[in-house]
């Protein structure tokens, strides 16, 4: 497999203009490819994780890249403490670096309308994916029973592809640390409002499924504004 072109590639490495060339070429090929093939997941998946190593070996040689990657390498993580920082985003790719302290969980989250990658630079987590079955009343308010679909354990090198069509709900927890992990989230469709889901207990008649609360994004962040 080879690099996509980068032909429009400016000067200016303050401004990004390197890295968005690269990051829009990497979505470029993705929006193509998942238009043009109708492959099953699991070859869909093997190829768009080429293409994640192809894009590191690209993002590895921008200054922007080593700069950010240097910072967050320098921070010390408090215990239960995860934190995103942002690289570089474009119309139609976001990307950033996601590190997260020893035993530490980012809540159950879904990505509507995008095709999410992950690569795993140092440390190691366990992603598990849920998916939603049905809306449910538990201790007295309204509930998503989320049922589970996989269990992934990543170590350093590893990398997973999170299919648009394939509507997941993943949470992350982090076991080995620090854990520092590039994410690329590409949109393919219309995007629609993200959702968390917060665990409200084990569901009594599904094994391994889980109760859970679900709330939309913008609630979410309008709450947590109230105690800014």
């Amino acid at each position: 497999m080879e690099a996509w072109s980068n032909s429009n590639i400016g000067a200016t490495e303050g401004h990004l203009t390197r890295t968005h060339s690269i990051l829009e070429g990497y979505a470029q090929n993705v929006q193509d490819y998942l238009s043009q093939t109708a492959s099953p997941p699991d070859e869909r998946c093997q190829y768009l994780n080429e293409l994640i190593y192809l894009l590191m070996e690209q993002l590895a040689d921008t200054a922007i890249y080593r700069h950010t990657l240097k910072q967050i390498r320098g921070q010390i993580l408090g215990p239960s403490r995860w934190y995103r920082s942002e690289l570089a985003t474009t119309q139609t790719v976001d990307t950033g670096f996601i590190q997260l302290a020893r035993d530490t969980t980012i809540p159950f989250h879904d990505h509507p309308g995008t095709l999410g990658a992950l690569l795993i630079l140092e440390g190691s987590i366990e992603v598990r994916t849920y998916e939603e079955s049905q809306d449910v009343t538990t201790l007295g308010k309204q509930a998503t029973r989320l049922k589970p679909v996989d269990f992934m354990r990543l170590g350093t090198g590893d990398s997973a592809i999170l299919l648009p069509d394939q509507a997941g709900i993943y949470g992350i927890r982090c076991i080995e640390s620090p854990c520092i992990a590039l994410e690329f989230q590409v949109r393919v469709d219309e995007p629609s409002e993200r959702s968390w889901y917060f665990p409200l207990g084990a569901s009594s008649n599904n094994t391994g499924s889980i109760m859970a609360a679900k709330v939309p994004e913008n609630l979410l962040r309008s709450t947590l504004a109230i105690w800014d």
